[in-house]
């Protein structure tokens, strides 16, 4: 049970840090 919210704030961090790349790389190419 202590893994699932770890992980549910875990995957919110990654998605708020990878959203920034993701528009770092198109406006890239």
């Amino acid at each position: 049970m202590p893994f699932i919210p770890r992980f549910g704030l875990g995957d919110t961090g990654k998605v708020v840090l990878l959203v920034p790349q993701l528009d770092v790389i198109e406006q890239n190419r």
